[in-house]
């Protein structure tokens, strides 16, 4: 028994989701093409399922040519439905990041088996085939079962043996779906009905197609999410398209973001600026737009002037035009997101200068990624500086600090205010660390008549994990004793993260290395964490010596300190010293070591050694 409402159903759902996935931003990747083969798969064979029920039903009276029709029909209805098991399996094994070629190519295999042994029916009479007396019936078995039986195998196996990616909700939820669609079959198969054959098909593919493909939009303003932004923005890349790209952060946008008048004047603002695309919501309080290059500045800065006179509320917008530099939603926000550091002004128009200067910094995340890619821990893009430090007691330079440089093809040397914070949010800071303590390591063991170089470290390397394996791995390489090796923090350190921390340094400390708290007087200093730290020497920071020569009560509030460190044995180092009156007044402070720019610049380490046990 047959009913085609179940195939026109299919059909008309098939071309929307089609439309629908074509129209919106979603992620073009290998399971979108699996999807949009589906759905064609399933209008091909839903359409031809009616052509095939029709034939048919006239079977008792149909001429040879009807009877030709009637196996083509089915053979496009059979092998369409066998194909998309086959795409259902692809699909699933990429969602699972299961890559096996011998497993993909096992399943065109089994998909061509099944479709020729369809195709042959026709003579061998193994599945479908039509009688001399003019009617249907199936061979040895129904091909297209079997088929379905082995891919219900195949997708539970996957499922249960590979998946690491899904949720259990959304497993449960894809498993509830494609067991409806199974008790569909069978109550079809049970009650020989063939209505919503295809309907089962159909099930699965919207709910894969709402659970991974889906965009999230917000009704009142029409904004879709960071995801659909990224897929836009590649998407016009990829098409070679002229754009502006319009970067909206409105602080505590949330505060209005519920008011009706905040929908209306975002309606009025899209009237006036004729705007017809989608808005994008990258974070809670910015925004996206995406313009053709030659739209309205003037207008638009006015209209945000206008709102923030109404709202009372900041804003900056900063627009970047058409260009070859920013290639990926990541670039256009890292760039945004620097000028608005930078600018002075709420709305800012990115000139030339403000794409080559961004072109630098794509160069030197480019390197940074190699670098940490290489693992090469003599990688001579990392150079290593040093500045000589000033033993007060003994009147010579028998320390240093060690400090970081690179030096890029093309870009020359660059330093840390530069490339630091690049490395640190790109994850790439460690694997600087390791090559500058391995390269400081070889320079300690050559040079032995050093007394000691520092390195630094960030206080949330430390929290790693493999930290102190890493790190022990490399200096164990050497042989030298390690006092003459010095670890650098700053102190801020989180709460949750003190004993991890503490517990790493005194480890390090029981080797013999020397701690030392950087950058003392900036920020907000916990004194507990201090004092429970495996600390030895302090470095007042450049900010305390120049407080301390503004006035008389800075000068006995920063001696005082350093005679509480020096007091409960711990060594004073005064950084940033640059003339007689820093270094006269330091002495006077308990300064055991003093290091700034009287002395020396960073240098190569290579040129360290002329300063080793000199006086100044």
């Amino acid at each position: 028994m047959y009913s085609n409402i179940g195939d026109i159903f299919t059909i008309i759902v098939c071309i929307v989701l089609f439309f629908v996935l074509h129209m919106t931003y979603v992620q073009k990747n290998k399971r979108l093409m699996f999807i949009k083969l589906a759905l064609c798969n399933l209008i091909y064979a839903s359409t031809f399922n009616m052509i095939f029920n029709h034939y048919i039903e006239k079977l008792p009276i149909a001429s040879h040519k009807d009877i030709m029709i009637t196996y083509l029909t089915h053979n496009i209805v059979q092998i369409s439905l066998i194909i998309e098991l086959g795409l259902f399996i692809f699909y699933i094994y990429d969602l699972v990041n299961y890559h096996n070629k011998i497993s993909n190519a096992f399943i065109i295999v089994l998909t061509a088996v099944f479709s020729i042994l369809e195709l042959t029916s026709i003579k061998t009479h193994v599945g479908f085939y039509i009688n001399d007396e003019k009617a249907y019936q199936y061979g040895i078995t129904n091909i297209f079962l079997v088929w379905y039986i082995i891919f219900l195998s195949i997708f539970t196996i996957t499922i249960i043996s590979k998946n690491r990616v899904i949720i259990n909700k959304i497993y449960f939820t894809v498993g509830i779906t494609f067991f409806i669609s199974i008790l569909i079959m069978f109550f079809q198969y049970i009650k020989n009905i063939e209505t919503f054959t295809n309907f089962t098909f159909l099930l699965p593919i919207m709910v894969i197609i709402f659970i991974f493909h889906s965009n999230s939009y917000n009704t009142n303003f029409g904004a879709l999410d960071r995801t659909a932004l990224a897929n836009s923005i590649n998407d016009l890349k990829k098409k070679n398209k002229s754009f502006a790209f319009v970067y909206i952060k409105i602080p505590n946008f949330n505060e209005i973001a519920t008011d009706n008048k905040t929908t209306q004047d975002y309606k009025q603002f899209t009237k006036y600026m004729q705007y017809r695309n989608y808005l994008f919501r990258y974070n809670d309080d910015t925004f996206v737009m995406t313009f053709d290059n030659d739209f309205d500045y003037e207008l638009m800065e006015k209209l945000f002037n206008d709102l923030h006179s109404k709202y009372q509320m900041s804003h900056n917008v900063i627009i970047i035009l058409n260009n070859n530099i920013c290639n990926t939603l990541v670039d256009y926000i890292d760039l945004c997101e620097d000028i608005e550091k930078q600018a002075n002004s709420s709305f800012y128009i990115l000139n030339n200068d403000d794409l080559i200067n961004f072109s630098k910094i794509l160069k030197i995340k480019k390197e940074l990624e190699d670098i940490a890619n290489q693992k090469n821990f003599n990688d001579e893009r990392v150079l290593v500086y040093c500045q000589p430090i000033l033993d007060t007691k003994l009147n010579k330079f028998t320390t240093a600090e060690s400090l970081m440089r690179l030096k890029l093809n093309g870009l020359g040397i660059i330093y840390p205010d530069v490339f630091i914070p690049l490395a640190e949010k790109n994850n790439n800071i460690h694997i600087l660390t390791c090559i500058i303590l391995n390269k400081v390591c070889k320079f300690i063991e050559k040079n032995p008549e050093i007394t000691r170089i520092s390195v630094n470290f960030s206080m949330y390397e430390i929290t790693n994990p493999k930290f102190y394996h890493d790190i022990y791995n490399i200096i164990s390489k050497y042989h030298f004793d390690l006092n003459k090796l010095g670890f650098e923090i700053t102190e801020t350190v989180e709460a949750k993260d003190f004993d991890i921390i503490n517990d790493t340094l005194q480890r390090f400390r029981n080797l013999g290395i020397k701690i030392y708290l950087d950058d003392f007087g900036t920020g907000y200093s916990n004194i507990e964490h201090i004092t429970k730290i495996p600390i030895d020497i302090i470095k007042f920071d450049r900010s305390l010596v120049i407080s301390s020569g503004q006035s008389e009560k800075s000068k006995y509030i920063v001696s005082n300190m350093s005679d509480i460190f020096y007091n409960t044995n711990y060594n004073i180092l005064y950084e940033g010293i640059e003339d007689n009156n820093d270094e006269h007044r330091c002495m006077g402070m308990n300064a055991e070591y003093l290091q700034g720019y009287k002395y020396s610049k960073p240098i190569p380490i290579e040129e360290l050694s002329k300063f080793i046990n000199q006086q100044p």
